[in-house]
């Protein structure tokens, strides 16, 4: 069977409501759509807060961890470490070597551990992460 073909006169008449229904889905794409300076003003309102969260606070909490962290440890063994990042609750220590790692886990265990909890007001100190990080012993002379 062969298809019908199509009336010109149909076909003409619905054209102005076919490019109507274009236009209408077209303005919507472009009123729906944000411009650059839209997209630069959420950023403005969206960057202070998030280095708030991410840089700021963090650094603040973990000052406040190194003050404590030179009146609690020792010299000879505070010399040794560098305070990494302080992250739910766990303050990730690095250490030069193995050697350090044992004797500040053993004041850890000993007690400092329980007084830097107590001590700290910056939130909440669960633990302790002691990291054998070689390198850093090479910026400390």
């Amino acid at each position: 069977m062969k298809p019908k073909p199509k009336d010109p006169a149909k076909a003409t008449s619905s054209l102005p409501a076919q490019s109507a229904e274009v236009g209408h889905l077209i303005e919507r794409i472009r009123t729906g759509r944000r411009t650059r300076r839209d997209t630069a003003h959420a950023l403005g309102e969206f960057l202070p807060k998030q280095y708030a969260r991410d840089v700021d606070r963090p650094y603040r909490r973990l000052g406040a961890l190194a003050d404590l962290w030179q009146t609690q440890i020792p010299e000879r063994i505070a010399s040794k470490t560098a305070l990494a990042s302080f992250n739910r609750g766990v303050l990730t220590v690095h250490v030069v070597d193995s050697t350090t790692r044992y004797d500040l886990d053993r004041l850890l265990r000993g007690g400092i551990e329980a007084e830097l909890r107590r001590s700290f007001r910056g939130g909440t100190l669960n633990r302790v992460k002691v990291v054998v990080k070689p390198e850093i012993g090479h910026s400390q002379s």
